[in-house]
């Protein structure tokens, strides 16, 4: 996987399946250390919208997000590490 996070929290990524990922991360109300993670995945055609929060890691190297889709049918749990 690789992902893109830009400085103004709009994040993009692909999969080596051909999946690719667009979406935002963005500051929620009360500004604590989670913030609001939204992204569509699209996969062969297909977009599912899949929404939750995002952290940074202790090390403050990666983020981990966690989200779901609409029905709370499926989730996925993405860490993001930072790399060259």
């Amino acid at each position: 996987m690789r992902w893109n996070i830009s400085a103004t929290g709009a994040i993009t990524g692909t999969r080596t399946t051909g999946c690719t990922y667009s979406g935002q991360l963005s500051v929620r109300p009360e500004q604590k250390a989670v913030v609001m993670a939204a992204a569509t995945e699209t996969c062969a055609g297909a977009a599912t919208q899949l929404s939750g929060v995002a952290a940074k890691t202790e090390d403050k190297l990666g983020i981990t997000m966690l989200l779901t889709n609409g029905d709370e049918s499926a989730a996925v749990a993405i860490s993001l590490v930072q790399g060259g």
